[in-house]
């Protein structure tokens, strides 16, 4: 059986930031809400392939100096987040 999503009109004419929201508020979450009714393993696999995806659009725009800083630096910030939001040190 085949799995269809409607993905609503995303707006283009406003912030890169914006777009960036409303692509994963209309597309990437509710695809995730359909795959946790088939486990965590699908959503970590969906989930780890679109950070790479987005991770491959980002650093083609920079240079490989820029992109490893930008990378290190995301990732880093990352963890302190997820570390302050489960009480971890």
């Amino acid at each position: 059986m085949e799995k269809l999503i409607k993905v609503k009109d995303i707006n283009i004419s406003t912030t890169p930031s914006v777009i960036a929201q409303d692509v994963f508020k209309k597309a990437v979450s509710p695809v995730i809400t359909v795959l946790e009714k088939e486990g965590r393993e699908s959503v970590k696999e969906f989930t780890f392939c679109s950070m790479w995806l987005a991770m491959g659009l980002y650093v083609n725009n920079l240079s490989t100096s820029d992109a490893e800083k930008a990378l290190n630096h995301a990732t880093s910030n990352v963890i302190k987040e997820l570390k302050k939001m489960r009480g971890e040190k």
